[in-house]
């Protein structure tokens, strides 16, 4: 890593910190501390701008299989209440563009748009939210798969008759 991004987490470093990364090599601090100090860098920094554009690492990422996924949201440390303000104002920008657009928009030609919910740092209940969410539905699942096709398609018939909707 350091090989790699070693201009990049030098500067940042020294920008955040006033370390060197010297330091780290003559035995001061520990390979650990080192590894903590970089994760602990704000996405805005050159060690992360520099990961994020660099192709080599996606190719690579991609040849092992790994989707390419979201920037994950900020963390709660850099959320500041300045960038909560700023969030909810882009967000009832992005809902009155929204409103107009969809007002413009004719009935089965273009299609309707939703507003976009900006990012904000995940929380202790999303994360119980979330596993309790993937949990249900891998109960479902288990349930599911234990009954019989033509049993399902019963009670997806009888179900069906007392005003459920269902796919088939």
């Amino acid at each position: 890593m350091v090989e790699r991004y070693g201009d990049a987490i030098e500067w940042d470093l020294h920008h955040y910190w006033q370390l060197d990364i010297t330091d780290f090599y003559n035995g001061r601090y520990t390979p650990r501390k080192l590894w903590v100090f970089i994760e602990s860098l704000p996405r805005n920094s050159r060690y992360w701008a520099a990961r994020s554009q660099d192709v080599e690492l996606y190719r690579e990422s991609v040849r092992r299989g790994m989707k390419s996924r979201k920037s994950p949201p900020p963390e709660a440390y850099e959320f500041s209440p300045e960038l909560e303000y700023l969030g909810v104002v882009a967000e009832q920008l992005n809902v009155i563009s929204t409103q107009i657009y969809n007002r413009g928009a004719k009935k089965g030609r273009q299609k309707r748009s939703k507003p976009l919910r900006l990012p904000t740092p995940r929380t202790a209940a999303d994360m119980v939210s979330r596993q309790d969410r993937r949990e249900a539905f891998a109960h479902i699942e288990s349930v599911v798969r234990f009954v019989p096709e033509e049993e399902y398609r019963e009670i997806a018939r009888s179900s069906q008759t007392e005003g459920w909707t269902t796919t088939q």
